[in-house]
């Protein structure tokens, strides 16, 4: 397929995107690099071409599905944040590795780097627009699910031929991702990698220092940074951690500046951002201030009051504390941001300029003279029923053995349709195996004591919705567990604990029904190991779902299996839902009115972030606090890191790395305007979830640091960007150099990098 500009195409279409935005303002897609302003931009420190900038992308990888890193060798070598890696770092913590997240670790050679269960990459190889190719297929008077399933079936002819495409060894994987809903369409071809290996990650009070507490605040003193290394065959196919693989070779990879940043450096950013609402309307802001945040922080602090609880192995569940604990920062934050910043008041005078700009076109007039007030109706509806809606989503979401069962149901019905025509991405063929994987390893992940306080905790959210949001599948579970309550008081009382227990696996009983039915439930289901130590027992629940995975949707529904049972009727009531009040939504508001609107109305000058690889660019700046007036100078110093230890986590500064403070041991590492190591720094540069772990680079396309976080102002990135208030927050690379020196000698790291 040829490779051509979006830029040409939006002029053939009348739809010539509008300059809008503020300086820095924007998260462009690499093939649209022609539409910055490249002459500005090398004034202010640019020395790369556009093509340059293109060619750096092969060096950039989406981590494990939520975040970025960068090749730095020609042997694989990725560096990405310590937050990106922690999944890797707790999996390994929880079984193999105990103590490795608060030890950190160090490789000394190739045969002594560690693998990563359950991790994979995607490395960029290619992207390109085929925005004509997808909606040739959209005929004038197609209704909304025949438009949506011809689209569906085009995107996956489209994937299947650049998947086709030959290479030397790996495993091609394309991805058409839709731009605002579908106002235009980028495929991205990508080399999936299956065998990830740490390399360098440093300790735990370093790579989180600060913890939750300093999360979305500067100053920063984080080491937020961990070394990886993706492996292939020998004969280089993207396969599953083998002792045989070796190192993938990156033909395009960074390389690593030692000069540092100074303040107003011109510095860009590639990576990973995720889903944007910088285009959205007044209605939806409204619906995710008014219906989203408040319940999300109140579901999210209920779920970390029972992770160090009910006997939980707290080690198997370090990454859903941590993603928790973010979630609810994130929520919290936004409330407050929402309020500050008048963010409706400026989604209501920005669709006001909106509907202006209709009003003054006949053309438009006529054909979208209620089309704002479309998206008003459709986000009350949606605010109707969000309650029930978070709790489908969000409970086989986060109760993993839920989950599992979940997808048993849903492939059991998905395997029968052809791969082109199913809906959704987890079960594609190319994806599935992401979901054997996970039920394959689903109790090395978990306890449970740790799934029965989850789900325990969930149930009990629903039960308090409003009458109008009641779960049907909570109703089942409720009657289900009073039946079986009641057979087993039957006989002589004193025998009751003893029946309970053997039902339910030595549990002591309960008043409170919900908890009867978690422990009843737990204790009848064979789809899961009741103890995870047991490895019979393990092997014997993983068994069982290898089976019931090819078994057929007729049998998966007349299953006896309690936790199946509840599966299905979770999966019943969601499809329920989408074939009814969430139609609308997904079939036509998403897919045909946002595309309207974004291409025919805002004309913006750049997409909504996708998940698609970007770039944007800033300026190292210092940060002043819009809440306080206090400005903060742009770097911050290893000797605060210091001086705000407190001897316990989150901060706690490891006794080496004292040790070499106090002999002011920092050798080349020292930056000369500061007079000390630096460690984070502050930049203009236009980011938001999934950036991070990117490369920042300086004017070079040098590696200069890692985009890790954001000031409080960057909490709503997802809907503004403000040039003068808000600031991405990144780990200085000569930080993690300092400490591969000087503290943890990591010289076969040093070595690799030419340092």
């Amino acid at each position: 397929m040829r490779k051509f500009s979006l830029v040409a195409v939006l002029v053939c279409a009348g739809l010539v995107l509008v300059p809008r935005a503020k300086a820095d303002e924007g998260m462009y897609l690499l093939h649209e690099a022609g539409k910055l302003d490249l002459a500005a931009l090398k004034k202010r420190g640019l020395k790369l071409s556009v093509k340059q900038l293109q060619d750096l992308a092969p060096a950039i990888v989406q981590m494990n599905r939520g975040g970025t890193g960068s090749f730095l060798s020609a042997k694989g070598l990725i560096v990405t944040n310590h937050h990106v890696a922690y999944g890797c770092l707790a999996r390994l913590d929880a079984t193999s590795h105990k103590g490795i997240m608060n030890r950190g670790y160090v490789a000394r050679s190739l045969q002594t780097e560690l693998a990563c269960p359950s991790y994979d990459l995607l490395a960029v190889l290619d992207v390109k627009d085929v925005t004509a190719q997808v909606l040739g297929v959209v005929r004038a008077k197609m209704t909304p699910e025949k438009r949506a399933k011809a689209i569906r079936i085009q995107k996956r002819r489209l994937e299947a031929a650049c998947q086709k495409k030959k290479r030397k060894g790996g495993e091609r994987v394309c991805d058409v991702d839709a731009l605002n809903g579908g106002a235009g369409y980028v495929m991205s071809a990508y080399m999936r990698i299956k065998d990830v290996r740490i390399v360098y990650a440093p300790p735990k009070s370093l790579g989180k220092f600060g913890g939750d507490v300093d999360n979305w605040r500067y100053p920063r003193h984080t080491a937020d940074f961990t070394f990886m290394r993706a492996y292939v065959s020998p004969s280089g196919k993207g396969v599953s951690y083998n002792k045989n693989n070796v190192p993938y070779k990156s033909r395009t990879f960074l390389k690593v500046a030692t000069s540092g940043v100074r303040r107003g450096q011109f510095n860009m950013v590639l990576g990973f951002p995720g889903r944007t609402n910088r285009h959205a309307t007044h209605a939806r802001a409204k619906y995710f201030s008014d219906r989203v945040l408040a319940r999300r922080v109140k579901l999210f602090g209920e779920l970390l009051k029972v992770l160090p609880k009910k006997g939980l192995d707290g080690r198997r569940y370090q990454g859903m504390d941590s993603r928790l604990n973010n979630g609810l920062k994130y929520y919290s934050d936004s409330i407050k941001q929402f309020a500050r910043f008048g963010l409706l008041a400026r989604k209501k005078k920005q669709q006001a300029a909106w509907q202006r700009r209709i009003d003054a076109s006949f053309r438009l007039q006529k054909k979208h003279a209620k089309l704002l007030g479309r998206f008003d109706n459709v986000y009350h509806r949606l605010g109707q029923i969000q309650d029930k809606l978070t709790m489908l989503r969000y409970m086989p979401y986060l109760v993993s053995s839920l989950r599992t069962a979940v997808d048993i149901v849903r492939w059991s019905k998905q395997r029968r349709i052809k791969d082109i025509a199913r809906e959704g991405e987890r079960y594609r063929d190319k994806n599935i195996y992401r979901v054997m994987r996970s039920s394959k390893s689903l109790e090395s992940r978990t306890t449970v004591a740790g799934e029965k306080a989850l789900l325990l905790r969930f149930l009990r959210y629903a039960k308090d919705l409003p009458k109008t949001q009641t779960l049907d599948s909570v109703q089942w579970l409720w009657k289900w567990a009073s039946t079986r309550l009641r057979r087993l008081h039957k006989g002589k009382k004193r025998n009751f604990a003893k029946r309970y227990a053997k039902a339910t696996g030595g549990a002591k009983p309960q008043t409170d029904v919900l908890a009867v039915a978690v422990d009843l439930m737990y204790g009848a289901t064979r789809i899961y190991a009741y103890d995870v130590t047991n490895k019979k027992a393990v092997g014997k629940a993983v068994a069982r779902r290898k089976k019931l995975f090819k078994t057929s949707a007729r049998k998966i529904k007349r299953t006896r299996d309690p936790l199946l049972r509840f599966a299905v009727r979770l999966v019943r009531e969601l499809e329920k839902m989408k074939k009814g009040p969430l139609r609308t939504f997904e079939k036509v508001l998403a897919p045909i009115l946002r595309p309207q609107l974004v291409t025919e109305v805002i004309r913006p000058k750049y997409w909504d972030a996708n998940f698609t690889v970007r770039l944007s660019y800033g300026t190292v700046k210092d940060y002043t606090e819009s809440k306080t007036g206090k400005r903060w100078r742009y770097l911050s110093r290893l000797t605060w890191l210091v001086k705000k230890g407190k001897g316990k986590f989150p901060f706690y500064v490891p006794p080496k790395l004292r040790a070499v403070y106090k002999k002011r041991d920092f050798g080349r590492w020292v930056d000369p305007v500061i007079k000390d190591v630096p460690v984070n720094f502050t930049t203009t540069l236009d980011t938001t979830g999934g950036n991070s772990g990117s490369p920042v680079l300086n004017g070079k396309g040098e590696l200069i640091g890692l985009l890790f976080d954001g000031t409080p102002e960057s909490i709503l990135s997802d809907w503004q960007y403000l040039e003068t208030a808000q600031r991405s927050i990144c780990m200085d690379i000569r930080f993690a150099l300092f400490l591969a020196d000087k503290v943890d000698n990591a010289r076969y790291v040093l070595k690799e990098l030419g340092l």
